[in-house]
């Protein structure tokens, strides 16, 4: 139907709600036409587009009304005179023009879009809502925008946060967004049996500053926002080893985030959180590592299988006792610093055993694990190969400084962590114990 209208030399609109005698300009953006969804397409593909009201009297054309109706409709003037082609918005903005209207039966909403996207698609009545899912999924396989993305819950603050959108009126405040320049074109996108994936795309962690701490958070950019001049960012969650579940309304900031690495291969799951936790086990062997004041994460390997806003560890399935996880950390004893690397061992159904490392004193053991090239594959049998004398690394660590001497150990305990999760996990504690003149501080 889009290319038909296209094709048109000329199409007629009659406004059976707009009355004769009666001053056009003030009662036009009272019609049931700009509401209804199939006139959309009515409206921007043809070239020439004459009205009539419902006494079929001639009110004047679209290039007469031109500036109305991009008020009333919110689409660029220069898309509907025909000098800004469709295909160059943004998917969120085209999504826009939707945002608002209405049609009789709730797959037209989404099917009325195909001409305007390009796709086509089987038309399936009675799936009701698959269908505009259905649709956001054909797009991707034709357009590298994710400004598709870019939805939020404006009108049902009872919608849960997901990655695809459950109707075209989550785009109603993104009409302005913008895709990234053509220079970012080459990162592309798809979507699997586990959700989209991304590949060589920047997840980047931000930093809130809270009355306590600063506060990080995953975010994937989508694109800008041209009225504001900021960029537009999805809010995510990890899940699991390079997997993340949107959590939270879109995120739009001027500030400069923390530099992200480009990662190699991601998934972002298209369940909302909660439904995540619930369906799947990623949780069921993770570690959390308690927060100490004297203790500050430096780096952590494999880095997939770290949640840095939760400082969670997912490990790995059941049956795996050789996978490596490790942290370098930076302990603040008195006036001294130490590196004190953490290395997780798991084992069948019990807590993980925690070996503890100074790596101030020797680091030949550090350099091994940080600069093995995939860190995913790192395993216990490979150390010991490696560094047999260093198989079985201390559980206490006892770091003696000029004046006094340090122990350090970790707590393994188990139970639901307020604010991490739902279920038993393992939670590591940090203890530092000062001996002085032989006498325990």
């Amino acid at each position: 139907m889009y290319q038909w209208y296209q094709n048109a030399a000329k199409c007629y609109a009659y406004f059976s709600d707009l009355a004769p005698d009666v001053d056009v300009k003030d009662a036009l953006p009272n019609c049931r036409w700009f509401t209804r969804g199939w006139t959309l397409q009515e409206l921007i593909a043809p070239e020439k587009v004459h009205f009539y009201n419902r006494e079929w009297e001639n009110i004047g054309s679209k290039h007469e009304f031109v500036d109305l109706i991009s008020s009333i409709t919110g689409i660029h003037g220069d898309i509907l005179s025909g000098k800004l082609r469709v295909e160059y918005q943004s998917v969120a903005t085209r999504m826009s023009w939707a945002a608002n209207r209405k049609t009789t039966r709730p797959e037209d909403l989404s099917y009325c879009l195909l001409g305007i996207f390009g796709v086509n698609m089987p038309l399936i009545y009675g799936e009701g809502s698959k269908a505009f899912r259905r649709l956001q999924e054909e797009i991707i396989k034709h357009e590298n925008d994710l400004t598709i993305f870019a939805w939020d819950r404006w009108q049902d603050e009872k919608v849960p946060w997901s990655l695809f959108s459950p109707s075209p009126s989550g785009y109603a405040n993104t009409g302005g967004a913008i895709r990234h320049s053509r220079s970012l074109i080459d990162a592309a996108f798809s979507i699997t049996n586990r959700g989209l994936k991304l590949e060589n795309h920047v997840v980047v962690k931000m930093v809130s500053n809270s009355e306590d701490e600063n506060q990080v958070r995953y975010c994937l950019a989508l694109g800008d926002l041209k009225d504001w001049c900021s960029d537009l960012y999805l809010q995510l969650a990890k899940v699991g080893p390079n997997v993340f579940v949107r959590d939270g309304p879109l995120l739009v900031s001027a500030d400069d985030p923390l530099p992200g690495e480009p990662i190699s291969s991601c998934h972002i799951h298209p369940s909302n959180l909660e439904d995540f936790e619930r369906l799947y086990s990623s949780w069921k062997r993770a570690v959390h590592l308690t927060q100490h004041r004297q203790l500050n994460i430096l780096a952590v390997r494999p880095e997939s299988h770290w949640d840095e806003t939760k400082r969670l560890f997912f490990g790995p399935l059941y049956g795996d006792t050789n996978s490596v996880f490790a942290a370098l950390c930076e302990v603040n004893l008195g006036t001294s610093t130490v590196l004190v690397l953490m290395c997780l061992r798991f084992l069948y159904f019990q807590p993980p055993i925690c070996y503890l490392f100074n790596a101030t004193d020797d680091n030949q053991l550090l350099s091994y694990l940080f600069d093995y090239p995939r860190a995913d594959k790192l395993s216990w049998e490979s150390i010991e190969k490696q560094y047999p004398e260093k198989c079985f690394l201390n559980q206490r660590l006892e770091i003696p400084l000029e004046e006094s001497t340090f122990d350090i150990s970790m707590t393994v305990r188990q139970g639901v962590v307020p604010g991490v999760s739902t279920s038993e996990i393992s939670s590591l504690t940090m203890s530092i114990e000062e001996k002085s003149d032989d006498e325990m501080y």
